[in-house]
């Protein structure tokens, strides 16, 4: 079983559209907010250098901002396979 915190900072693109004069101008701003995610998994290995992963997470924004303005969460479900390179 895995538990796991990760905070860090999420970077994304805001557009914002103006109009006037028969002219739509789209602008894209390059941005970044903080953010935190709690992680639940298991795993279960096929092989000694693989293994197929579950996990649930929840995560949730730092603060209100733009797309985020009521410090919106997210849950969900991630089902991966993990083996070594070498």
């Amino acid at each position: 079983m895995v538990l796991l915190n990760q905070v860090g900072v999420r970077f994304y693109d805001y557009p914002t559209i103006n109009h006037g004069d028969g002219v739509i101008s789209v602008l894209q701003e390059n941005k970044s907010i903080g953010f935190n995610r709690f992680s639940v998994g298991v795993e279960y290995y096929l092989n000694d250098k693989m293994a197929v992963t579950l996990e649930g997470f929840f995560g949730s924004t730092l603060k209100q901002k733009d797309f985020w303005e009521d410090k919106t969460s997210s849950v969900g479900l991630t089902l991966g396979v993990t083996t070594a390179l070498f």
